[in-house]
């Protein structure tokens, strides 16, 4: 699947730390007891989709798979099966709203080792797809708590930012882990630091960072 991310070059004006972090809001969503075949049912759609917009407008830019976990969670599904993912899948495309997908496989310049897989993620608006979020969360309970995998490289790039700007400089490999500890994650693993790679290209090849021999400032 290619990916729909348009990323542009650009001088930053500002090279202060962007804002620190702040607390995940997790959206407040209101459906009545499905089955998943209940789920699954084209009736239910309109339904689906309205709640899946408080979930966007809450927490964007957020995965799809957190965007499941929501409705499952309001709905009393415990058992995300594929004719669940099937009907999230549909429901996030016919949202029209700013959609990226990221490739999380190995890159040829790195050292991690890892299966690969591709995420879908929803925006706000598509303007936000590729841009630096202006913040980045932090789970004050389990129930915020996210993996790797359920965070887009636009906020991972912001975590990377202000971790850098904040120590005034620190070397690349020790980014990759820090960063993670700033956004909450409970361990440095090979996706977490694969994640946290990619967040770094993005904030130099936007000029929000550069990378030397061996610091990144």
């Amino acid at each position: 699947m290619s990916s729909c991310r348009k990323i542009r070059k650009k001088k930053t004006e500002n090279l202060s730390a962007p804002a620190g972090p702040v607390s995940y809001i997790k959206a407040e969503v209101t459906l009545p007891p499905l089955t998943g075949q209940q789920f699954a049912d084209p009736v239910n759609i309109s339904l689906l989709k309205r709640e899946a917009v408080k979930v966007i407008e809450a927490e964007a830019p957020v995965s799809m798979d957190t965007l499941m976990d929501r409705l499952c969670e309001a709905c009393g599904i415990k058992r995300k099966t594929n004719q669940v993912k099937e009907r999230c899948y549909y429901i996030c495309k016919e949202l029209k709203l700013g959609q990226s997908v990221e490739n999380l496989t190995k890159k040829k310049d790195s050292n991690y080792s890892d299966p690969g897989y591709e995420k879908l993620f929803l925006f706000a608006s598509q303007d936000d797809v590729g841009k630096i979020t202006q913040t980045f969360r932090v789970h004050e309970d389990k129930s915020t708590l996210r993996e790797a995998k359920d965070i887009s490289v636009e906020e991972a790039a912001c975590a990377a930012i202000y971790t850098a700007r904040t120590q005034m400089g620190m070397p690349y490999e020790d980014l990759l882990v820090e960063a993670g500890k700033a956004m909450g994650l409970p361990m440095s693993t090979p996706t977490s630091k694969l994640l946290f790679a990619q967040a770094v290209d993005l904030a130099v090849m936007r000029g929000e960072l550069t990378r030397g021999d061996r610091i990144v400032k």
